[in-house]
């Protein structure tokens, strides 16, 4: 069975109703604030609770988990002690960041590549403006020599 039919079939029980759609806000500081409260004993999570309260997978809460440690990250919540306070593997959660930046700089590498593929598009414009700007040219020329031709006759009869 491919991995998308097992998505399908896990789609299809009530307990991972919400497996592949986005979290809400509410779902965010639903699922923090479990953290905080019931959820979370002092030595580990009970996933598997937290997975049926959302109707998600277990993967997906763990994951939802970290990106909320990671979005609150500044100087004084460090990933010391954001992993402390949440009670997450500290090795789990830099491993997760790596993967963040790492997303963060293949998405910076993406827009520099459409930047530039904007650029030759541009450059594709600004190629046949020359062209055009060159038949300009040609029809000055023509008309530079008329000129010179009028002025050489002037000189000749003076």
């Amino acid at each position: 069975m491919s991995m998308y039919a097992n998505i399908q079939k896990l789609k299809e029980n009530p307990e991972f109703e919400n497996l592949g759609k986005r979290w809400s806000t509410e779902d965010d500081i639903n699922l923090m604030s479990s953290l905080e409260t019931n959820i979370v004993t002092k030595t580990c999570i009970d996933y598997n609770k937290l997975a049926l309260e959302f109707k998600r997978t277990i993967g997906s809460v763990q994951e939802r988990i970290k990106l909320n440690i990671y979005k609150k990250l500044d100087e004084e919540n460090t990933v010391d002690i954001l992993c402390e306070k949440y009670n997450i593997d500290i090795g789990e959660m830099n491993f997760f960041i790596k993967r963040k930046e790492y997303s963060k700089a293949v998405k910076a590498v993406k827009k520099e590549v459409a930047v530039k593929k904007e650029v030759a598009v541009t450059n594709e414009q600004l190629y046949s403006l020359i062209l055009s700007y060159q038949e300009d040219l040609k029809d000055i020329k023509k008309v530079l020599k008329k000129i010179n031709k009028k002025l050489s006759m002037i000189e000749v009869s003076e």
